[in-house]
């Protein structure tokens, strides 16, 4: 303390500015073709500073993906789908889930009106192998003689390259 003062101390309350990104508050997934997401995907708003900052009305927040056979569900086994989710008045999160038939690492965006996109790669890995597949031409052949190679793969239930447990 200055000399001939006393010290003192007094309570401050910091608020958070208003609303000014998206942002992912959970980690990527890994998720195996055709199945829903283990575990919701959350995003956050926030202020510029990187503080929870709650939005003052309902707030649409609209999923995308780089994969054009990504689905989203605002339930746990995605058996409904939508295109959005909503942010309620005085939140500052909304979770949602999502499914993606082909194997791939699509970047999953949420976007809402005034606020900068998030977006997050996700890892989505064959499902299990369920069949093989020819991947080189029929050959005609005369009796007798060698055929060129014939190449199978194996593929899951959506047309994925699968790998089989040796």
């Amino acid at each position: 303390a200055v000399a001939g003062f006393t010290s003192g101390t007094q309570v401050e309350t910091l608020t958070a500015a208003a609303p000014a990104r998206l942002v992912y508050l959970t980690a990527a997934q890994t998720v195996a073709a055709g199945a829903c997401s283990p575990a919701t995907l959350t995003v956050q708003s926030q202020d510029i500073y990187g503080n929870a900052a709650n939005v003052t009305a309902a707030t649409a927040v609209n999923l995308s993906s780089t994969s054009a056979t990504t689905l989203f569900s605002a339930a746990s086994g995605c058996a409904t789908t939508t295109t959005s989710v909503t942010m309620a008045a005085g939140t500052n999160t909304a979770s949602f889930y999502f499914r993606d038939n082909v194997a791939g690492l699509p970047s999953v965006t949420a976007t809402a009106v005034g606020l900068t996109p998030a977006a997050q790669v996700q890892t989505v890995t064959a499902a299990v192998a369920t069949a093989l597949a020819f991947v080189t031409g029929a050959q005609a052949v005369t009796a007798g003689a060698c055929s060129s190679v014939a190449t199978v793969r194996v593929r899951d239930t959506f047309g994925n390259t699968a790998t089989v447990a040796a």
